[in-house]
């Protein structure tokens, strides 16, 4: 009787041991991340964003960057509700990759929010004081919380709203300006030809 109560007693162990290990090889293959970056045929590296849009990953590592689009690049831009204790509010991220062996300390950023016929309801150049290790591709976003004013409207919360309800929202950004931690700094091509 002894005997039996121990195997019956393995047996469980076995199958407790089997469940929780099948459970973390089914939570190690959800993504953590909207993105995926895949390896084309011919090597190059390409950027799966998870609205359906892709773009070549670039990197300039050992090469002499000259403008700013070339040094960084938005690798995630996305709307959220935040969770504030009393308050509604949306906040509005985005992360970079740095394509340089350098390191980033600070990139000046335009950034439009578009709504689904085609209007910028949200334009602002901002200047992100932001630490970014050399080839370094960010996972967690960082940005701006607006937050709803029951008593003003046509705010940014508002024209929000709905986009991140309905997952409409498309998004345009423009790197005008890289500052490095060695003091370079290097302006978007558009700013070099006006001068």
């Amino acid at each position: 009787m002894k005997q039996k109560l121990q195997k019956t007693q393995s047996i469980n162990r076995s199958y407790l041991i089997i469940r929780v290990s099948i459970f973390f090889m089914i939570l190690c293959n959800i993504p953590l991340i909207s993105e995926e970056v895949v390896i084309s045929k011919d090597g190059k590296k390409i950027l799966i964003k998870d609205n359906f849009t892709w773009q070549y990953v670039q990197s300039n590592l050992g090469q002499k960057v000259k403008f700013a689009e070339d040094a960084i690049t938005v690798n995630n831009i996305w709307l959220a509700e935040d969770d504030k204790e009393y308050d509604k509010a949306i906040g509005l991220y985005w992360s970079y990759t740095n394509l340089t062996d350098k390191k980033i300390i600070g990139v000046e950023i335009t950034t439009e929010v578009v709504n689904a016929f085609g209007k910028v309801v949200y334009s602002d150049t901002h200047e992100d004081e932001h630490v970014i290790e050399p080839n370094e591709e960010e996972t967690r976003g960082h940005g701006y919380i607006f937050s709803d004013n029951q008593f003003i409207h046509d705010q940014p919360y508002d024209r929000f709203l709905s986009m991140v309800n309905n997952g409409t929202a498309k998004f345009n950004t423009k790197i005008s300006k890289v500052i490095f931690e060695d003091g370079s700094i290097l302006s978007s091509k558009q700013k070099e030809k006006k001068k």
